[in-house]
């Protein structure tokens, strides 16, 4: 499957709740069968950087929503507390894969 077919599918492991909580957009995608051995953080970078709230950090593209932490600290804050698709980051990481979906249509 393709980039966008991947995506698709972890958008709806994310609205149908069955994505695991601490489980962010790369790791999903890596744990699907693409068609192409370029690695998914190489074809996400590219994306990423074009997305108007990317944070300027390339693992951690996702802003944080809270001003003490960093996106790096905030990123694994929400792994540790399985918050990763819940509250107002989880709508910012929804935010980035719907902006990922739409860059990837064919």
């Amino acid at each position: 499957m393709n980039l966008h077919e991947a995506l698709k599918i972890v958008k709806e492991q994310v609205e149908t709740g069955t994505a695991r909580p601490y489980r962010a957009i790369c790791v999903a995608l890596e744990k699907l069968e693409l068609d192409t051995f370029v690695p998914v953080a190489d074809q996400l970078q590219p994306l990423f950087e074009r997305w108007p709230k990317y944070s300027g950090m390339g693992g951690y593209p996702v802003p944080s929503p809270v001003s003490k932490f960093g996106a790096a600290e905030m990123y694994y804050y929400a792994l540790e507390e399985s918050l990763m698709w819940t509250g107002e980051y989880g709508d910012l990481r929804r935010e980035l894969l719907d902006f990922l979906l739409e860059e990837t249509k064919p």
